[in-house]
């Protein structure tokens, strides 16, 4: 019975299904064991988190549909335990994967459901068998069965245990769709509302990362330094797009559940959650994930009001409807844009709150009962008070600002006696035309006379819809808490497009983008020459073998290497130098996280060796998270001899510039090895005691192979990536795996927009995610980072398998 009845019920034979169970306990089970046994924090640490989280999805049925997108952006430690081949995301999903087929065979969980809300034909198992069968094909699989008597295949990307690594994101995703299925035809309407949320928690995880990102390393309005936010996903080390993918998937459930919610707390709650997502999608400066998030949210709104556009009018009448929403939009980003130009970012926040104001006059307007010169008259008497405060008070603009704002609130809001509501209602119009004018000024004594005219010309856009509903009162409309909190949203929204298209690092981004294509399109052309041969062309070069075989094609491009060789000394690590033109930023480090209140200055022991010649060493300490370091070093360069013979070299480093930990939000500090130069460097043991005496580094001498050290390449980043979804798929599984992906994801999405699960209240926000994944999969990779692929294709399982209920519940409630 329990999870094998439930998988046969699906469609599979009940030999097929006990298999199936029998290989999740096996594997999950395994694989948790090794985790645990090999995790450089000891045993205590991974078995207490392993075990709350299997007490949880036991307790819980199907809570892992919620768990998983939830922590899999924001649980990995990689930069701090140095694994990257077995990672607590990978733990998670094998726990999940060991509960759900121990409970089967144990058959402790009951599942029924219908075929009706889900259904998997023949024609998905056609195209998920296609990919599968690629990434079969092309992974050499070998391997792993080598690991055991080499440890070296554990370090770094040029690894063939790479290949393993990219094609789990895959196979987690597929031993997870029978779950998934199991979910969805037991409790339809839960599990849909479990995954969404569970994909709303992972974009409040990644938006708050980024935010504590932004405050600890560069302050929360700093706009203007070289700096891309990356929040927890460590495999940005060597750049690539994955916070960027991530956000481009989700976001559009965001404006799906807003969409809705029924609730006016939850949407309010949705709405901090949106800028919090649009502050980490802004400060990424990524133009690939600006486009992605455009055209995502828009697919979202689209489906989303077809139903609402089709139940009410014709096809005629809701293009023309959407084409005049559309312009209306734009119209009103490009005279925010003018303000924000102008008027910088007071001016833009006076120009937010006359929007809040004119929101909140439209009740006003029906009350008044004409009384518009009543009204004029209450906004010229303001407006006098305003250039007396201009002139007479400092920064007077600003304190009048905020008493007309004031008042208004203060005439519409707090009640009074029907006999004088007219007369209430026109004064509180007046005020409305005080706050434009006192508007205009903000802008003006900010920005001087050029800011005079598109404030002037914003003002006025934003008093036409008072106007318009005075002139037929059906255009008059009833603010409450629901629509202000959707005002609020587009409002923030919009504004968040002109300060993202208007400050100095995004603006300088957007200017380069010519300059940056033309690079782009050079390194594709050196990408698709990277297969040899009829047999490469068709299954392509093997999966995560792209750095490898860009290393040796590319050898002007060649960014360093760092690997594990053993000698008579024992394990020592050897740092290959670059080859390409080198920059203090542009250094491939070899890293490692230690305590934040380390004291300079700091006694450094190497033992070194050059096997090559003479050679250099490069020793840093940084304030940073991981790519950047803003200049917040301590560093110094060491002399290796070239005699071949090992030596042991020792050097002080002073602070220099190296900043201190303090602060609410404390910046980290990271040791970091490099090998400036073209000849080989090996170092056996590195040893670092702080002005205290304490001992900074932890597995100075590699026992333990490269556990607590990690690698970046903080500038230096297209040998690891193709900088393109198909081309990757090209490259890496040749011609077989770019049609089965191809296929299959284009499938999804037609059934999630157009097609069987165009109806289910999932699918505007699986289509919009899908189109925004693939507007950034335009110039990058990708999947080339297994947890975002995890998610993708767990998602595309799930449009693959819905089935378009003919009535439903909002998943938000």
């Amino acid at each position: 019975m329990g999870e094998a009845r439930a998988v046969r019920a699906h469609g599979g034979p009940g030999v097929a299904a006990r298999a199936y169970c029998v290989l999740a306990a096996i594997l999950g089970v395994a694989g948790c064991v090794l985790f645990v046994a090999t995790h450089p924090f000891g045993l205590a640490p991974p078995l207490a988190g392993l075990a709350l989280y299997t007490a949880a999805i036991v307790r819980r049925r199907d809570l892992w549909l919620l768990a998983l997108p939830a922590l899999l952006p924001v649980v990995d430690l990689a930069p701090f335990t140095g694994m990257i081949y077995l990672t607590e995301s990978d733990a998670l999903v094998l726990a999940t994967l060991a509960v759900a087929g121990v409970q089967a065979l144990g058959g402790t969980v009951s599942a029924t459901g219908s075929t009706r809300s889900w259904r998997f034909g023949p024609i998905q198992w056609l195209l998920v068998a296609a990919m599968t069968a690629s990434y079969v094909v092309s992974t050499h699989w070998r391997v792993l069965f080598e690991l055991p008597l080499d440890p070296a295949l554990l370090v770094g990307y040029a690894s063939p245990l790479n290949g393993p690594r990219l094609a789990k994101g895959f196979l987690f995703a597929l031993l997870l769709l029978p779950l998934l299925a199991v979910a969805f035809r037991r409790d339809p309407e839960g599990a849909g509302r479990r995954l969404a949320a569970g994909v709303l928690c992972g974009v409040l995880a990644v938006s708050l990362a980024a935010l504590w990102e932004r405050l600890a390393y560069t302050g929360f309005t700093d706009f203007a330094t070289d700096y891309r936010t990356t929040a927890l996903f460590w495999e940005a080390n060597v750049g690539g797009a994955a916070l960027d993918g991530w956000l481009a998937l989700s976001l559009p459930f965001l404006i799906g559940a807003a969409w809705q919610t029924r609730s006016d707390t939850r949407l309010l709650g949705l709405a901090v959650l949106l800028a919090l997502a649009g502050y980490a999608v802004f400060t990424t400066f990524s133009r690939g994930l600006y486009g992605g998030v455009v055209v995502g949210a828009a697919l979202t709104l689209w489906l989303l009001w077809r139903p609402r556009a089709r139940s009410t009018s014709g096809v005629a009448v809701r293009t023309v409807v959407g084409i005049a929403v559309a312009l209306l939009a734009a119209g009103a980003i490009w005279l925010m844009a003018g303000v924000f130009q102008g008027g910088g970012y007071r001016g833009l926040a006076a120009w937010v709150g006359l929007a809040g104001v004119v929101y909140a006059a439209g009740p006003m307007v029906p009350r008044a009962q004409g009384g518009l010169w009543a009204a004029a008259a209450f906004a010229v008497l303001g407006a006098l008070a305003s250039f007396a405060a201009l002139l007479w008070l400092p920064k007077g603009v600003y304190v009048i600002y905020a008493v007309s704002v004031a008042v208004f609130f203060m005439l519409a809001l707090l009640p009074g006696r029907a006999t004088g509501e007219a007369l209430r209602a026109r004064a509180a119009l007046g005020c409305a035309g005080w706050v434009a004018v006192n508007a205009v000024l903000v802008s003006a004594y900010w920005g001087g006379p050029t800011a005079f005219a598109p404030s002037l010309a914003a003002a006025a856009a934003l008093l036409l819809p008072l106007v318009g509903a005075r002139m037929h009162a059906a255009l008059a409309w009833r603010a409450d808490l629901r629509g202000m909190i959707f005002g609020a949203m587009v409002v923030a929204t919009a504004a968040g497009a002109v300060i993202t298209l208007n400050t100095y690092y995004a603006s300088e981004r957007l200017a380069a983008i010519e300059k940056d294509l033309a690079g782009r399109k050079l390194h594709w052309a050196i990408t698709l020459a990277l297969p040899a041969g009829a047999h490469e062309n068709w299954v392509g070069i093997g999966t995560g073998q792209f750095a490898e075989r860009y290393f040796w094609h590319a050898a002007d491009a060649r960014p360093g290497s760092h690997s594990l060789v053993t000698d008579g000394y024992g394990d020592v690590l050897r740092l290959g130098g670059p080859r390409h033109t080198l920059g203090f930023g542009e250094l491939y480090r070899v890293s490692q996280r230690v305590v934040r209140d380390a004291e300079p200055p700091f006694a450094i022991e190497a033992r070194v060796r050059g096997p090559e010649g003479d050679a250099g060493l490069h020793v840093e300490l940084c304030r940073k998270h991981l790519l950047y370091d803003l200049y917040s070093c301590a560093h110094q360069a060491m002399r290796v001899p070239g005699s071949g013979e090992w030596e042991t070299v020792e050097l002080a480093l002073e602070r220099q510039n190296l900043g201190g930990a303090s602060g609410l939000f404390g910046r980290g500090l990271v040791l970091s090895i490099a090998n400036p130069g073209r000849q080989l460097v090996d170092v056996a043991h590195l040893s670092v005691r702080d002005a205290r005496g304490r001992e900074l580094v932890e597995n100075g001498g590699f026992d333990q192979g490269t556990a607590r050290w990690f690698f970046t390449s903080d500038r230096h980043h297209l040998p690891w990536h193709a900088k393109n979804l198909w081309l990757h798929y090209l490259v890496e599984h040749g011609w077989f795996g770019l049609a089965a992906f191809t296929v299959l994801t284009l499938a999804a999405l037609f059934r999630v927009a157009l097609g069987g699960a165009a109806r289910h209240p999932l699918a505007p926000a699986l289509a919009g995610g899908f189109a925004g994944f693939f507007v950034v999969g335009a110039f990058d990779s990708l999947v080339d980072v297994p947890r975002l692929a995890l998610l993708f294709f767990l998602l595309t399982f799930a449009a693959m398998g819905l089935r378009g209920p003919s009535a439903s519940r909002p998943l938000s409630g």
